[in-house]
C-alpha cells in the first residue's frame, strides 16, 4: 500500500490512500492525484473545531481504501485511528486517522478526542470541553478500527426544523453540520428552503397567485406543520402589520441558506433527505382547475377555517404526479439531489376511507410523484402516525412501493423492543426501518433520563432481533429524532454512539462506566461528587417522556391540558445531586469559574438542575395549591348548564357512564339527572361532568363545541373563609419560585428568551418583517395557536422556562391566576373559570403581539452564587 506521507492539505496533514477507493470518494475524485474532496472537508471540520493550526498540523487525515460491509451486507462506513508513520512523527503528526467517508473522518477524530484526548464538544457550540494537548501515540493502544452498526444514521425529525431550528443562520448551521458529522449522521433531513421552490412551481407552472400561497405557507415559526398538512396560514399573516403571508425576502434568505447547507452536508459525504409532495395544496388549485378533486384534510388540533383543514389533492387526480413531478424536478435543479425524500400525507390524522384500494392509491401516488422525476426515489417516511394503522390497511399503503425504494422511520425503536415489528414482521413484504429515538417534545427543557438506561445496546440488539430479508438488514439505520435537540445533552451524546457500536465488536461499555468518561470529558477532570450527582439524577430524573413536566411555564390552571406539573422522578434525588453539583466546583480544574471557557458545560448542567429542582418545588407547590382550593371550596349538589361546549381538562375515562353519549351510534346525550347522579355519587372525584357521561375532577372551565349535541355541567360551590391565609401563602411561594427561577435562568445564555427573539429578528430587513418573525417567535414558546386560529388548545406544548419568559409572560400570569382564587375566597364566590381561562388567554395574546421590552441576549450573574443561595433555601 503506497502512501503519500505528509502531504499538505488545506493546514491539515492528509495521508492519501492510493489504493482503490471504491464508494467512499465521490465521482470525479481521483485519488492518483489528489486527495478525495471529502478528506478536505474533514480536513477544515477539524480545523473548525480546535482552532489552531498549530493543533490541525499533528493529525494526519486520509481515505480509508477498503470499503467496507455492515450487516446483510450493506455498505458501511469504517474509521481507524493509528500511530503515524515514523515519518510523519519526526515531522509532528501524533495520530493518523482514515476513513471511508467524511462523516467517518469526522467520527474517528471526535472519538479520538473522547477516547485519547479526554476531551469533547458542547452541543451548538462546538466549543471544546477542556484545552487540548495532542499525546504522543501509544502504539499499545492503537490502532482502533471502528465500523459502523449500520448503513443510515438518520439526523432531524420534521418539527426539529421548526422547535430548534426555525431561526438558525449559515453560522449556527454549520456547527450543526460538524455536530452531526463527528456523531457519526450521514442522512440528515434537509428540509429548509423548500416554500422558495413551491412558490415558484406553483406560480410559473400552475398558475397560483401570491394571494393563494400567502393563504397557505404557514408562518417561519410554524412550517413544520403547514409543510405536513395539519395547518395552513397561521404565523404567515400578521394582522398587526401589512404582512399578508410568507414574505419573499423570506423565502429567498432560506433558499440562499439551504443551498450551503447541502453543499457542506455533501462534501462530508452526507446523503441529504429532501421534501417530497404529500398531496397538500393551496385551496387555490380548485380555482384554476375546476375539475380537479382537491378535498379538506381534517382538523388538526383544533385549527380550522382560515387557519386549518388544508387543501388535499386526492390520490387519483393526473394533477398529483404533475405536481409532485414538477417540484422534484425544479428541487433538483436547484439543489441537487441524493435521491431520498420524505413525504407524510397522514401526520396525526387518518385517511377519509380505510379500503385498501384507496389507501394503496395514496403510497401509490406519493411514490410515483417523486420517481416521475428521478427514477432513483427512495421515500423516506415516517412511522410516528402509521403505528395505529390496521396491518391490512398499512400493508396496501406500501404495496406498490418496490422493495428497496422505502425506508420507515421508527421513532420508538431506540428506546423499545419490538415497535419496529409493526414494519417488519407484520407487514408484507417486510420493510427496512431507521431505528429512531424521540424525545425533548415540543422543546421542553425537563431532565428526561427514563430511557437512558436501555438505550445503549437497544439498536444492536434489534438489529440482530429484526434479522435480514434478502440479505438485507431489515434495521438499516438508527436515528437521533427529538422534536428539539437543547434539552438532555447527554442522551444525545449516546445516541451518537450508538451508530459505531456492536453487540459483537465495540459494544456499548456498562452505563456507569460510559457516565464516568463523559463526565471527565464534559468537566475536564473526574470528580467524585460529579459522578455521585450523575448516578442521582439518572435514577432520580427518570420520567418516561419530559412532556409535562414544566408546569411553571404553562397557562395556570387548576386542572391543566396534557399532564398536570409534576415531580421529575423523584425530586429528594435530584436535589440531592444538585448539591452535589454545587459542591463539586471545587474539585474541578475551572473550580466554576464564570470567566473561564472550559467552565460551560459544568455552568449549563448547574442551571440547568437547579431548574430542574426549583421546578420540581413548584410541583409540590401546585398540589398544596390544588388541595388548598379543594378544601377551601365545598362542592354543592346542584349545577350549571353549559350548553353547546365541552368541559376543559381531563376526564377520568373509568369513571364514564356507560351506555350514552359516545356509546351510542348518534352520540345521544346521556339523561342528566342519571349522570348528575352519577357525579354526585362520586363525590369530590367529580366536580363537573359533560352529555358524554365523562366525569371531571376539576371545575376548570368549558369551551365551545358544535360538532355534535355536547353540554358541560359544572357544580357550584361555596368556599371557606377561613382557608384565605393558606391560600394566600401557598400563592406567595408560587411567585416566589418563579422570580427565582428567573434569576438562575438568567446567568447561562443557553436559557435566555432574548437570544430566540434576537435569532428570529436578524432575518428581518424592515421593522414590519422583523415585527413578524418576533410574534412567530414569541407565540410558538407560549400559545402556540390563538384563540381565534384553535381556541388555544395545544397551548404550552412547547413552554420553555427562559429567563424573560418567566419574568414577562409566565410570572403575570401566574399572579392574575392567583389574584383570581383569593378574590373568590374573600367574597365568597368562586370564580368562573372559564371566563378567567379567557382573561389569561387574552392577557397571553397580549403578550405574543407586543415587541417590548427588548430582553438582553447576554447572561447575567453568577450561577455557582446563585445555585449556592437557593440551594440553602431550597435544599432542605
Amino acid at each position: 500500500m503506497a502512501q503519500m506521507a505528509g502531504a499538505a492539505f488545506r493546514g491539515l496533514v492528509v495521508v492519501v490512500v492510493l489504493a482503490t477507493i471504491g464508494a467512499a470518494v465521490q465521482q470525479g475524485d481521483d485519488p492518483s492525484s489528489a486527495p478525495p474532496t471529502f478528506v478536505g472537508a474533514a480536513s477544515d471540520l477539524v480545523q473548525r473545531v480546535l482552532g489552531s493550526s498549530a493543533l490541525a498540523c499533528q493529525i494526519a487525515l486520509g481515505a480509508l481504501s477498503t470499503p467496507t460491509v455492515g450487516a446483510g451486507s450493506d455498505p458501511s462506513d469504517t474509521f481507524r485511528i493509528a500511530c503515524p508513520s515514523s515519518q510523519d512523527a519526526e515531522a509532528g503528526i501524533k495520530v493518523s486517522i482514515t476513513g471511508t467517508s467524511g462523516v467517518a473522518l469526522a467520527s474517528g477524530f471526535a472519538w479520538y478526542l473522547k477516547y485519547t484526548v479526554h476531551t469533547d464538544v458542547l452541543y451548538g457550540s462546538l466549543n471544546l470541553t477542556s484545552p487540548v494537548v495532542l499525546p504522543d501515540c501509544n502504539p499499545t493502544t492503537t490502532p482502533t478500527t471502528i465500523q459502523s452498526l449500520v448503513p443510515n444514521r438518520y439526523y432531524f425529525n420534521v418539527v426539529t426544523h421548526s422547535y430548534s431550528a426555525a431561526f438558525w443562520n449559515w453560522d449556527r448551521w454549520q456547527k450543526e453540520i460538524d455536530w452531526m458529522a463527528m456523531q457519526g449522521y450521514n442522512l440528515p433531513l434537509a428540509f429548509t428552503g423548500q416554500e422558495y421552490v413551491w412558490s415558484r412551481v406553483y406560480k410559473e407552472q400552475f398558475n397560483l397567485t401570491q394571494a393563494d400561497l400567502d393563504e397557505h405557507f404557514a408562518g417561519p415559526a410554524f412550517l413544520a406543520w403547514g409543510r405536513m398538512g395539519n395547518i395552513r396560514g397561521w404565523g404567515g399573516w400578521y394582522d398587526q402589520s401589512d404582512i399578508t403571508g410568507l414574505t419573499q425576502h423570506w423565502m429567498e434568505q432560506q433558499f440562499e441558506l439551504q443551498k450551503l447547507i447541502v453543499q457542506r452536508q455533501r462534501s462530508l459525504g452526507m446523503r441529504t433527505v429532501l421534501p417530497g409532495f404529500a398531496g397538500h395544496v393551496p385551496l387555490g388549485l380548485s380555482r384554476v382547475y375546476p375539475t380537479a378533486k382537491v378535498s379538506r384534510s381534517p382538523s388538526w388540533c383544533g385549527f380550522s377555517g382560515r387557519y386549518g383543514q388544508v387543501g388535499l389533492l386526492e390520490a387519483g387526480d393526473p394533477l398529483f404526479v404533475q405536481i409532485g413531478k414538477a417540484f422534484v424536478q425544479m428541487q433538483t435543479e436547484l439543489f441537487g439531489t441524493d435521491h431520498v425524500y420524505n413525504a407524510d400525507t397522514f401526520n396525526e390524522m387518518r385517511p377519509s376511507s380505510s379500503s385498501s384500494s384507496y389507501v394503496s392509491g395514496w403510497g401509490t401516488a406519493v411514490f410515483n410523484a417523486m420517481q416521475s422525476a428521478d427514477e432513483n426515489a427512495i421515500w423516506l417516511v415516517q412511522g410516528w402516525s402509521l403505528h395505529g394503522w390496521p396491518t391490512p390497511e398499512l400493508d396496501a399503503y406500501f404495496s406498490k412501493v418496490p422493495e428497496g425504494r422505502l425506508l420507515v422511520l421508527d421513532l420508538g425503536c431506540a428506546s423499545s423492543s419490538s415497535s419496529f415489528s409493526k414494519f417488519t414482521k407484520d407487514i408484507n413484504p417486510p420493510r427496512p426501518v431507521i431505528c429512531g429515538l424521540l424525545s425533548n417534545m415540543g422543546g421542553e427543557r425537563a431532565l428526561d433520563f427514563g430511557t437512558v438506561s436501555v438505550l445503549p445496546n437497544r439498536t444492536a440488539s434489534n438489529v440482530v432481533a429484526a434479522g435480514t430479508h434478502h440479505g438485507q438488514a431489515l434495521l438499516a439505520g438508527s436515528g437521533a429524532n427529538p422534536e428539539a435537540f437543547e434539552a438532555n445533552p447527554a442522551k444525545w451524546h449516546i445516541m451518537g454512539e450508538i451508530g459505531w457500536r456492536a453487540l459483537d465488536s465495540n459494544p456499548f461499555p456498562a452505563l456507569d462506566t460510559w457516565l464516568e468518561g463523559y463526565i471527565r470529558r464534559r468537566y475536564g477532570g473526574a470528580s467524585a461528587n460529579m459522578t455521585a450527582a450523575w448516578a442521582l439524577l439518572v435514577s432520580g430524573a427518570r420520567q418516561t417522556s419530559n412532556f409535562g413536566n414544566d408546569g411553571l411555564a404553562r397557562i395556570p390552571s387548576l386542572s391543566p391540558p396534557y399532564n398536570p406539573p409534576k415531580a421529575a422522578g423523584n425530586p429528594a434525588q435530584v436535589v440531592e445531586a444538585w448539591k452535589l453539583f454545587i459542591a463539586s466546583a471545587d474539585q474541578l480544574p475551572h473550580g466554576g469559574d464564570v470567566a473561564n471557557p472550559f467552565s460551560a458545560a459544568w455552568r449549563y448542567d448547574l442551571v440547568d438542575v437547579t431548574r430542574q429542582a426549583l421546578q420540581n418545588h413548584f410541583a409540590g407547590l401546585f398540589e398544596q395549591l390544588q388541595a388548598t382550593w379543594g378544601d377551601c371550596s365545598k362542592l354543592g349538589n346542584t349545577f350549571t348548564a353549559f350548553n353547546q361546549s365541552n368541559c376543559n381538562g381531563g376526564a377520568d375515562p373509568k369513571l364514564r357512564l356507560p351506555g350514552c353519549g359516545m356509546d351510542t351510534p348518534y352520540k345521544k346525550p346521556c339523561d342528566i339527572n342519571k349522570t348528575a347522579a352519577w357525579c354526585l355519587a362520586h363525590g369530590r372525584s367529580c366536580a363537573m361532568f359533560n352529555t358524554n357521561g365523562y366525569l371531571y375532577a376539576h371545575a376548570d372551565g368549558t369551551s365551545p363545541f358544535h360538532s355534535y349535541p355536547l353540554a358541560c355541567y359544572v357544580r357550584n360551590q361555596a368556599f371557606n373563609a377561613t382557608c384565605g391565609a393558606r391560600l394566600a401563602n401557598v400563592s406567595a411561594q408560587i411567585l416566589e419560585v418563579a422570580n427565582d427561577l428567573e434569576t438562575v435562568l438568567a446567568t447561562d445564555s443557553h436559557f435566555l428568551l432574548g437570544r430566540w427573539i434576537s435569532d428570529a429578528r436578524q432575518f428581518g430587513n424592515t421593522t414590519a418583517e422583523r415585527d413578524w418573525l418576533e410574534f412567530n417567535a414569541r407565540m410558538q414558546i407560549t400559545l402556540w395557536g390563538s384563540v381565534e386560529a384553535n381556541h388555544a388548545q395545544i397551548a404550552d406544548y412547547a413552554g420553555k422556562q427562559y429567563s424573560g419568559l418567566v419574568s414577562s409572560f409566565h410570572l403575570p400570569l401566574w399572579t392574575t391566576f392567583l389574584d383570581a382564587l383569593q378574590e373568590g375566597i374573600r367574597n365568597n364566590k368562586a370564580p368562573n373559570l372559564n371566563d378567567l381561562r379567557q382573561t389569561l388567554l387574552q392577557q397571553a395574546e397580549r403578550w405574543t403581539n407586543t415587541t417590548t421590552p427588548v430582553f438582553p441576549t447576554i447572561p447575567s450573574g453568577d450561577p455557582l452564587a446563585v445555585a449556592r443561595q437557593l440551594a440553602i433555601k431550597y435544599g432542605g
